[in-house]
Order: structure tokens, then sequence, then C-alpha cells
């Protein structure tokens, strides 16, 4: 293969997610009997923010209102901010950068999480870009996300690797014709670097 470009999703690839986040967001709702209800309409809130419709604090802050939870925005808010960064995966994106491959993060994230990433998890530091749905106005795996993320990096479709530990997103990039494959943190980041092995132009 001949890619020169290395596109990694956040959760699940370079970050491991709170695995006590959906017990953080049922704990917000204050009739136990509806907590599944609760949560369903924070997601749907969530849904359009990721494509940047909407602005998330003030979606989730909608949801709140309607069931009469007052105080909570920040701490609701706090629940995504829960995420680990793998060490091993971004020190291979530093070797990897180090010697002249780009590596971007290509993720479907809020605006809210975004900022986590920028800010709180310094990833622009990290990464030669941060190919956010949010910012990019599509969502993986529609065709739109990828076009939108290779033309932000300025590159061919045919020039990227995509890696995701979501199937249906390896797929959808797969027919936007990107290489692409399915990975997570818990493989470990030999696995990673076998991928990009794999499918790079040698150096």
């Amino acid at each position: 293969m001949n890619a020169t470009v290395l596109l990694l999703d956040a959760d699940g690839v370079v970050q491991e997610g709170d695995p006590g986040f959906r017990a953080s967001l049922e704990a917000l709702c204050p009739e136990p009997a509806k907590v599944g209800e609760f949560v369903a309409g924070v997601f749907a809130a969530e849904r359009p923010c990721a494509t940047g419709e909407r602005d998330f604090a003030e979606a989730l802050g909608e949801v709140l209102n309607r069931w009469n939870i007052p105080g909570t925005l920040d701490e609701a808010l706090s629940c995504w901010e829960r995420v680990e960064p793998s060490g091993q995966v971004l020190d291979f994106v530093a070797e990897l950068r180090g010697a002249g491959t780009v590596v971007a993060l290509a993720a479907n994230q809020q605006n809210y999480r975004a900022r986590v990433l920028r800010e709180l998890l310094a990833y622009d530091d990290h990464f030669d870009a941060l190919l956010i749905s949010c910012e990019l106005g599509f969502v993986k795996p529609t065709a739109g996300f990828f076009g939108a993320a290779c033309a932000r990096l300025g590159i061919d479709r045919a020039d990227a690797l995509f890696v995701d530990d979501g199937m249906p997103n390896v797929l959808g990039a797969r027919e936007a014709g990107l290489a692409a494959e399915h990975d997570h943190l818990s493989e470990g980041v030999g696995r990673l670097r076998a991928l990009w092995a794999q499918h790079s132009v040698p150096r």
C-alpha cells in the first residue's frame, strides 16, 4: 500500500473513555424509574451537536431544564471530560511525526468535547491536525466526513490509512476510497504499528 498519512479515531484508539460514563449520567436523573428515558434524551440532544448544528452545552442545558435539574450543567458536562489518553499510542504518534509522517485525529465529537481534546488534553500539540465532526460539518461513517477530512489536509483519499474501533466507520472509510482498518486499544500498540507498517510507504 502507499499511505503517507495516518488518521486515528479518538475514543477506543487514542484514548479510553470513562467506564463509569453512563452511570454518571444516570446519577443526574431525579426519577430512578425514568433513567433510560433521561439518558436517551441526553444522547438525542447531543446528536445534532456532532455536526456543529448546535452548541452542546446549550442543548444539554435544555434537557436538564426539562427534567427540572437545576444547577448541574457543569457537573453534567464534566462527564465528557473524563478520558485517559494512551501514552503508548501518543509515543508512537510522536515517533511517526518525528520521521515526517502526518498523523491526524479523525473523530466524531460535539463542540464541548472538541474543547476538551484541545484544551485539557492538548491534542493540538500531539497531532498535525484535529479533524472533528462538529468542525467539518459531517460525521463518520459518511463519505462527507472523509472527503472533508482529506480536503482539510490537502491529500488524496488514497494517501491515507484510517484506523477506528467501529466497523461501520471502517467500512465507510473504505467506501470513500481510504485504506481503513479496525483496531482497539485493548489490542495493544503493537497492532497499530503493524497496521501502519502494512499500509505505509517505506521511508
